[in-house]
């Protein structure tokens, strides 16, 4: 963004420079095929929701970024990095980035985080923090999960092809869910889930750790490779508990309704 058009914009009343040089918007702000928005201000606060759907010249969201509410990045196909310090008070959706390749830590999410379609990313650094769910849908690069990761509810990873492995340790307080992660070929070490895991259409999984403890429901579908669950596993609630191992043909489903049905058991 040019001096010129924050000087506008500023003019209109959409953003206001600071005494100390930073600049604010007091509620919404949307940036909607702009191609020519190239940045964003530095140390830039939104008070309301940030919304930028299809400006494809924009290559990174700048340092001291906070937006109050929630901060929607969609069709941005430019947009290859996200940098240190972002705050968001409420959701963070991205969608269709192509060329986002990485998050840098220190990101800070107060509800959800959910990524859909990023196909160019391929992890997620340490010192992330979601207060609540996080959903990684459709990144195709996507091969491992940071064992710093913070996770305040619940896990929902759909599509991810290219994802090996999951860390040891890993603590998901509500619900974790897997779908369609072909690369997958097993669940790891100290997982502890404080609801459900729901695994579908998996078709490596080839073993579940003897030390796994869900304090709910397992539920596993469509895993060839899978023929049994450890009687060793720790199922804290065993009245709500149904193991059930399906050996059956893969059924194809749409992407909307196994989403709404996580959302749902969430």
């Amino acid at each position: 963004m040019s001096i010129d058009e924050i000087n506008k914009m500023a003019t209109e009343g959409q953003i206001e420079k600071n005494k100390d040089g930073s600049h604010s918007c007091k509620g919404d702000l949307v940036f909607s095929y702009s191609r020519c928005l190239t940045s964003l201000p530095k140390n830039l606060e939104v008070y309301g929701c940030l919304d930028i759907i299809g400006c494809d010249s924009l290559a990174s969201l700048p340092l001291g970024l906070r937006v109050r509410k929630s901060l929607y990045i969609r069709n941005c196909e430019s947009l290859a990095f996200i940098l240190e310090g972002l705050e968001v008070g409420e959701n963070l959706q991205i969608t269709n980035c192509g060329l986002l390749s990485s998050i840098h830590s220190g990101l800070k999410v107060r509800k959800s985080l959910y990524i859909q379609n990023c196909k160019s990313l391929a992890s997620l650094t340490d010192e992330i923090g979601v207060l609540e769910n996080i959903y990684i849908i459709g990144c195709d690069l996507l091969t491992s999960l940071s064992s710093g990761l913070t996770i305040g509810k619940s896990l929902h990873l759909e599509n991810c092809k290219s994802l090996g492995s999951l860390p040891d340790g890993l603590t998901v307080p509500m619900n974790f869910h897997i779908i369609g992660c072909d690369s997958l070929i097993s669940i790891p070490y100290s997982l502890n889930i404080g609801r459900s895991l729901y695994i579908k259409n998996c078709k490596t999984i080839g073993s579940v750790a003897d030390d796994l403890k869900v304090e709910g429901k397992i539920k596993i579908k469509d895993c060839p490779s899978l023929k049994f669950v450890p009687d060793s596993v720790n199922l804290t609630n065993s009245v709500e508990t149904d193991i059930t191992v399906q050996v059956i043909k893969p059924i194809s489903f749409g992407y909307k309704s196994d989403f709404l049905k996580a959302l749902e058991s969430i």
